[in-house]
């Protein structure tokens, strides 16, 4: 079936994205996704896993909970007590490197993502291929 709308010109014609949600898991346990990846960064940030977690309207045990299952599938330690009265939370290094591993490998499939989108939009103006023909069950 032809479409009388001209390549580029579609109705509603908006910018395309491709949306990826990136996650870790470990025996089909999640150990690490954009919402852990939060926490670290806002206990990093912040220095208190009590402020980190009110910031996202989570409760402590909640995100207690959160970090001590990433701890327990990871086997190391993510976060530790820090301060002169030891009230504060940091990072360890080891929790550094897990959080920037992830947030790489998430900055890397959304900078991949995006190119495909863009490709995606070049095909559709040049009219080599029209939104309402696409099969999503192909690649």
């Amino acid at each position: 079936m032809e479409s009388n709308t001209p390549p580029g010109d579609h109705p509603g014609n908006l910018a395309m994205h491709f949306r990826a949600h990136v996650w870790l898991e470990r025996d089909g346990t999640v150990l690490l996704g954009p919402g852990r990846a939060l926490l670290l960064e806002r206990i990093d940030q912040m220095g208190s896993l009590r402020k980190a977690s009110q910031s996202m309207s989570m409760s402590y045990r909640a995100a207690w909970g959160k970090i001590k299952k990433t701890e327990a599938l990871l086997g190391q330690a993510v976060v530790e007590k820090t301060g002169h009265d030891r009230s504060g939370y940091s990072l360890t290094p080891y929790g550094k490197q897990v959080l920037a591993l992830f947030l790489a490998v998430q900055r890397h499939v959304n900078l991949e993502a995006a190119s495909k989108a863009q490709a995606l939009e070049a095909l559709e103006t040049l009219g080599v291929m029209e939104p309402h023909h696409l099969d999503p069950v192909q690649d």
